[in-house]
């Protein structure tokens, strides 16, 4: 009962019926403009599929297969596309990440803000850096302490997400070391598409 909750299945569930109202809307009003589309479409339909998205981290594959199915109609409709394309260039075109991607993007955000500025203070109290007993080359980008779990429901908690997200991330040990968010997130963007 408890886990069913916190799969999300109902608050996406609602999403995806919007999303299909803006794309049928989108697609009664006939060929308006393609920046018009975008703008539509990311106001409305973006905002609702990003909204708490990091929760999704470590959520099943039904929940964010269901917001993935949701994406890749958005793309179709902004392009205006014909028929069943394959939705994975589209998003590519646009610089838009797939979900799975999307999730891990705002954890490992937010868990920069929390590495570099230490805010918001109730998530900085619940990670704590990794020092290593002795010097290491890779020591100069900051890892993480995971703490142990042991019920699957805490792996998806902020304690234990954030951390193993961030020291699994296969990125340069400069990107993690930038302090200015923007330049931080767009290299981290930059690595995430390269793994799509």
């Amino acid at each position: 009962m408890l886990w069913q909750w916190f799969a999300f299945s109902e608050h996406y569930s609602y999403d995806n019926i919007c999303c299909i109202f803006v794309d049928q809307m989108l697609v009664l009003l006939g060929k308006i403009s393609c920046r018009m589309n975008m703008s539509v479409v990311c106001s409305i339909v973006g905002s609702r599929l990003d909204y708490c998205n990091a929760l999704l981290s470590g959520a099943p594959t039904a929940t964010l297969d269901k917001q993935q199915c949701a994406q890749n109609n958005l793309p179709r409709v902004v392009c205006q596309s014909q028929g069943r394309n394959d939705a994975r260039p589209l998003l590519h075109s646009l610089h838009w990440l797939p979900v799975k991607q999307r999730v891990t993007y705002k954890l490992v955000v937010l868990t920069h803000k929390v590495c570099t500025t230490a805010t918001p203070m109730h998530l900085s109290e619940l990670v704590q850096t990794h020092t290593p007993p002795r010097t290491l080359r890779s020591s100069d980008a900051p890892t993480f302490v995971v703490p142990r779990i042991h019920t699957e429901l805490a792996r998806r908690g902020f304690s234990v997400a954030a951390p193993s997200t961030w020291n699994s991330l296969h990125v340069p040990a400069d990107t993690r070391l930038w302090e200015n968010i923007l330049t931080f997130k767009r290299h981290l963007k930059t690595h995430l598409f390269k793994l799509t």
